[in-house]
């Protein structure tokens, strides 16, 4: 596994970054889209090898939280026959990072850490982007040209995770305070995800002015069958305070594959999750979704 210290060195910055600052909306691409490099010879990347972790999954309680909010890394796995295992990972500061200078500082520049056979530790930063590839050996596995070989392979690593990362361009810049909730339901038909970005907080009805939504799918039932449904989010409304028994979120949806008849792909509509709890579906003239549900709506 990476020594923790490496790992330490680019995730520390990510934690202080300020809870009162928001970039300006941006796309993200999605950091699952990130593939491992091949393996070098005499090695293999075995299944189950690759892990990704963002914002969106830390929020929904399923890692160790290191990211913050502003950065994610995809770590790939490599293996022999005879039981040697490397970790590598690159780690980028996201888009919507409002200071990757502060909060991530490695990349924009040339070189990293040259590989040494007493500190047995390389990492390399993109030229072009706040990203970085790491991968350490403190066990001494590597032998002969296996140290090469991987250096190889975290150029490529890092080569394909270009346009996921922070530009080196940062204008800073006063935005508005943003708060930012996580939510999560679970219904009969499925289960979405994500993170969305408040400005201001009214305790009556205020405008989700960024949703960071992985796209997901809903088995909508339709005459007696279910009909699966691929829906991306960019946009809502949201109702409830930080104090706020009950918490609304009304996000606009876009249907992106559709096998539901009569409601194609391109097609727009709302959903409305409450931790009441509910949920409520309303697409192509049709309502679906009403009834028991699971909804968390948390700040954070």
């Amino acid at each position: 596994m990476l020594v923790a210290s490496v790992v330490a060195l680019a995730l520390v910055g990510l934690l202080a970054a300020s809870a009162g600052r928001a970039a300006a909306p941006v796309t993200l691409k999605d950091a699952n889209e990130i593939q491992c490099p091949d393996a070098p010879a005499g090695w293999t990347a075995p299944a189950g090898g690759r892990a990704v972790l963002t914002p969106t999954t830390m929020l929904a309680g399923e890692t160790d939280g290191l990211l913050g909010g502003y950065g994610s890394r995809v770590m790939c796995g490599y293996a022999t026959t005879s039981g040697k295992y490397l970790l590598m990972e690159v780690l980028f500061a996201l888009p919507t990072d409002p200071n990757p200078i502060q909060n991530f500082y490695y990349g924009c520049a040339s070189g990293g850490k040259r590989w040494t056979d007493s500190e047995r530790i390389f990492f390399l930063y993109a030229q072009k982007a706040w990203a970085m590839v790491a991968f350490a050996d403190p066990r001494k596995q590597l032998q002969g040209d296996d140290v090469e070989a991987f250096q190889r392979v975290a150029g490529r690593l890092l080569s394909n995770a270009t346009g996921y990362a922070h530009g080196c361009e940062v204008k800073p810049a006063e935005t508005p305070s943003l708060l930012r909730f996580a939510f999560d339901f679970n219904v009969s038909a499925g289960r979405g995800r994500g993170v969305v970005y408040v400005q201001g907080i009214n305790q009556k009805t205020d405008r989700v002015v960024q949703a960071d939504v992985p796209a997901f799918t809903l088995n909508l039932k339709n005459e007696g069958k279910r009909q699966p449904i691929t829906v991306s989010v960019d946009h809502g409304d949201f109702v409830g305070g930080v104090r706020a028994r009950v918490r609304q979120l009304k996000l606009g949806i876009k249907v992106e594959a559709s096998k539901l008849p009569g409601c194609p792909a391109g097609a727009t509509g709302t959903l409305t999750i409450t931790t009441a709890p509910f949920a409520r579906l309303s697409l192509c003239s049709r309502s679906f979704l009403q009834g028991p549900a699971s909804v968390s709506i948390v700040a954070r």
